[in-house]
């Protein structure tokens, strides 16, 4: 017999021999086991059915709660842009004037 018929024959001995240990030592009847199996993991998803409609609920609470404050927010950060805007042009009005004296030759572009 060569090597690899040996190692078949032995992987198949092995296989058998091990599915009758199980079948002989299981201590419940498969249909048993399926039922506990359902029951036990029936709370451990209740709990995380409870855990999502928990955290659903806090992030409605948190977004309801923070819709006045952003819109503050968003209120105040557009007037003091308005501000700025108002302090800032007479500087760009000054800026543009200074530039303006300023004689700057034109570069011509190269064209590709």
């Amino acid at each position: 017999m060569g090597k690899f018929s040996s190692y078949l024959l032995g992987f198949s001995i092995g296989g058998i021999v091990g599915g009758v240990t199980v079948l002989l030592t299981t201590p419940k009847k498969g249909s048993d086991l399926r039922q506990d199996l359902k029951t036990n993991i029936q709370e451990p998803i209740k709990d995380v059915k409870t855990s999502i409609v928990q955290v659903k609920d806090q992030v409605q609470q948190l977004t309801q709660e923070s819709i006045p404050t952003i819109k503050s927010t968003v209120k105040d950060v557009s007037e003091l842009v308005s501000t700025w805007k108002a302090d800032v042009q007479p500087h760009l009005v000054k800026l543009k004037e200074a530039i303006g004296q300023f004689d700057i030759p034109k570069i011509p572009h190269k064209k590709d």
